[in-house]
């Protein structure tokens, strides 16, 4: 059966996509999904191989990686191409993004990544209101986002790298259905905007290469996150205590949370990891050199299965109380000989886990 599923999904995929390899090429009219990978394609107008698809053509992919493209060329696309669902312009280079982008009301998906040279976008691509995906990751010289991106209602995945210091209260925050932001390479960035709370149906949060000193304690109202990752963030300090009545009332789900090249850490988060101790299943932390301690409440977190740390040198022991967490499954300490040998000397904190690496 799964031969037979592979065979007709060839033939179905053969008859509704195509490679663009010549501008004089001969495309059967049933194509809607096409993949440009002729260098010279963008030189001149689209040629005759599309002037005829206006109306059937879903997805144009340019496969030409780092090969600048004119903006005549790309309008060209836009205002031939109406219905277009997919437009793929990754690792691709060109100055300009033409106003016309908000001709295409119908467009799900839109890659700009990996284009050094774009510095602005413009304010009309705030009107793609069905657009879903929006990835501008590794757009280096990105200055800032448009002032109405709080306008694109439909987004549900995006990934931004912007030069920007700060991110607008009333941008980004105003996404209620947004489900996965990721924040790459914003090497400027000093904080997120701190009303956090609109953005009600977020499950991953991902910051990578930024310049962030601390998180929003507005964090606490993304009752939907699910995961959390923080990467190579040099300035980050994660220290975010319970305040007022959280400790009593906060309820996150966060399932997941994975840390690594935080050379500033000094503390875990409590609002983020005790705020979901009825759910939180796997805790990673890597290259955390100033992690001197574990916390007490660790203890408290009774859904912990995996727990791995490693080249966290400053960690000497694990805390009291983890013999309480009962459904800890799998325990893997390297590059920390400290914690290690403390873990042996006192085996029956963890002689309930199943699975324990432990350095050599």
């Amino acid at each position: 059966m799964h031969d037979l599923m592979h065979d007709l999904a060839t033939s179905v995929a053969k008859s509704e996509c195509t490679f663009i390899k010549s501008k004089s090429q001969i495309v059967d009219g049933s194509v809607r999904h096409f993949s440009i990978i002729d260098s010279d394609f963008n030189r001149q107008k689209a040629s005759g191989v599309l002037d005829n698809r206006s109306k059937t053509v879903r997805s144009l992919i340019f496969l030409k990686e780092y090969e600048y493209i004119g903006v005549s060329f790309i309008d060209t696309c836009i205002s031939k191409f109406k219905h277009l669902r997919l437009l793929y312009l990754n690792n691709t280079l060109f100055e300009v993004l033409p106003k016309s982008i908000g001709t295409l009301i119908h467009l799900r998906y839109l890659d700009l990544s990996g284009n050094c040279l774009l510095k602005k976008l413009p304010e009309s691509i705030c009107k793609l209101q069905k657009l879903e995906t929006f990835r501008l990751f590794s757009c280096s010289g990105l200055k800032k986002l448009p002032r109405n991106i709080g306008r694109m209602i439909s987004l549900r995945h995006m990934e931004i790298t912007t030069k920007e210091r700060y991110l607008r209260e009333n941008g980004i925050g105003c996404l209620r259905s947004l489900k996965i932001l990721t924040l790459s390479g914003c090497e400027n960035l000093l904080r997120l905007f701190e009303g956090m709370q609109g953005l009600t149906s977020l499950q991953r949060l991902h910051l990578e290469f930024c310049s962030l000193t601390s998180l929003p304690y507005s964090i606490k109202y993304l009752k939907r996150l699910e995961k959390v990752m923080i990467d190579n963030c040099s300035e980050l300090d994660l220290k975010m205590e319970f305040q007022g009545e959280d400790k009593d009332n906060l309820c996150l789900g966060v399932r997941k949370f994975i840390i690594n090249n935080l050379p500033s850490l000094v503390d875990l988060p409590q609002l983020i990891l005790q705020g979901s101790a009825n759910t939180l299943q796997c805790i990673m932390m890597k290259n955390c050199p100033k992690l001197k301690e574990l916390p007490e409440w660790l203890q408290n977190l009774t859904s912990l299965q995996t727990l791995e740390i490693l080249n966290c040198q400053s960690l000497s022991c694990l805390p009291e109380g983890m013999q309480r967490l009962t459904v800890l499954r799998q325990l893997k300490i390297q590059g920390c000989p400290a914690l290690s040998e403390s873990c042996r000397r006192d085996e029956w904190k963890i002689a309930h886990v199943r699975e324990v690496h432990l350095d050599q």
